[in-house]
């Protein structure tokens, strides 16, 4: 389960850099806003900021991070935010630094107030984005 949400915040990693700019940010409703999102979650999961990252993902996603952290040592609290920080505390930085690398190869594709990223070539992990009163939020990773 530890596997799972690690996987959640590698889906809002592997765009970290895919956008020179960041002009619309979240509230762009094209794919520069869904990048402008996992930028930010990226960014507050990397710096342990786990609040700030779970406020990036919709009410579903937090929830299934809360039951896939269900019985994990360490997670007294079943809280999105410390359940985001235990998975930091078993990502190693260099795994965030390949998900950098591979923003370049990011796919977004959106249809109205969704949106999805396919997995890199380089392996990287795909995921489902919705649009909610004006800005982009994390749905899940693919295949969730």
């Amino acid at each position: 389960m530890l596997r799972f949400i690690t996987a959640l915040a590698l889906a809002g990693s592997v765009a970290l850099a895919a956008c020179g700019g960041d002009e619309g940010g979240r509230a762009d409703k094209g794919p520069d806003g869904v990048r402008a999102t996992v930028k930010e979650f990226t960014t507050s999961f990397k710096d342990k900021k786990f609040g700030g990252a779970c406020a990036l993902m919709t009410p579903a996603a937090r929830g299934q991070v809360v039951s896939a952290g269900q019985g994990q040592p360490g997670a007294k609290a079943q809280s999105c935010p410390r359940l985001l920080a235990l998975a930091r505390a078993f990502t190693p930085d260099a795994q965030l630094a390949k998900a950098v690398g591979q923003a370049d190869e990011l796919d977004v594709t959106v249809d109205g107030d969704r949106a999805t990223s396919e997995a890199t070539r380089a392996g990287g992990t795909g995921g489902k984005y919705r649009y909610v009163d004006g800005e982009w939020f994390i749905a899940s990773r693919s295949g969730q």
